[in-house]
């Protein structure tokens, strides 16, 4: 079933549905929310080395064919079953990233001070030394 985003042109408020005949009202501002269309095109596939399987990989077939033997060793090798998928980079929902551990993220590498600012109160607090 197809999903319909709708956004609120005044407080940008996103709604999707599953219904796109009428459009459906802001829940905060009570007023008709706009269609918003996205498109999605997966990437080409581009051979490369991969990592994971060690190995070069010409076509995405060969890559799933790579993670599936790479899984059957896993399994044999370990009495675990494995069953290694490729995850698309750009899916934060695959990783388990959930907008506040990006905010986290986000304050603890970017808001932090870098290690000049820190040399600089050094400075100051030991007069130089």
């Amino acid at each position: 079933m197809p999903l319909y985003e709708w956004r609120c042109p005044k407080c940008h408020a996103l709604t999707t549905t599953t219904d796109n005949s009428t459009p459906p009202t802001c829940t905060l501002c009570t007023i008709s929310l706009h269609r918003r269309y996205t498109f999605y095109k997966p990437a080409p596939f581009t051979p490369h080395f991969n990592v994971s399987l060690g190995r070069h990989v010409s076509s995405r077939q060969d890559f799933l064919e790579g993670l599936k033997a790479a899984s059957d060793s896993a399994t044999e090798r370990t009495g675990i079953p494995h069953n290694y998928v490729p995850i698309d980079i750009a899916d934060r929902d695959a990783f388990g990233a959930t907008d506040e551990s990006m905010d986290d993220y986000h304050r603890q590498h970017h808001d932090s001070p870098t290690y000049d600012q820190l040399r600089e109160v050094h400075a100051s607090e030991t007069g130089g030394i």
